[in-house]
């Protein structure tokens, strides 16, 4: 569940230039029927799977991460980056241990959301196009 967390985390930045170039790519399939009609067809229905795949990414994102605190969230983006707690605590002006509970915290409060939603019976298999599984 933690690795799936981080995924996600990691994956925020890159959502909003994925969703524009799954449209651009959309869009030039579309204009782009010389293809033969099977190969266009198969190209059109990866990158729908792929667009139906950000959307659902997002929206659970959007959800999960409205639970966390503004700290939360910066520590969580922080880490998810590749900056070191040491170097998050000094921006926060607090002590390393404080970054990596807070860290700790925020994930486990991710995993909590996204049991529920698995318990719920929500279908994770719409994040496969974006090779992430739960």
């Amino acid at each position: 569940m933690e690795k799936f967390v981080r995924a996600i985390a990691a994956m925020m930045p890159k959502l909003q230039i994925s969703a524009s170039k799954t449209d651009m790519m959309l869009e030039r399939t579309a204009a782009n029927m010389k293809l033969t009609t099977e190969k266009a067809i198969a190209d059109m229905t990866d990158l729908i799977a792929r667009k139906q795949a950000l959307v659902a990414v997002s929206y659970v994102c959007g959800e999960m991460f409205s639970l966390l605190t503004p700290r939360e969230l910066t520590v969580l983006k922080g880490r998810s980056e590749g900056i070191t707690e040491e170097s998050i605590a000094r921006e926060l002006g607090v002590c390393r241990m404080t970054v990596h509970n807070v860290g700790k915290h925020a994930l486990k409060k991710c995993g909590w959301y996204l049991s529920a939603l698995k318990k719920s019976g929500y279908d994770f298999s719409v994040f496969e196009p974006l090779g992430l599984t739960l």
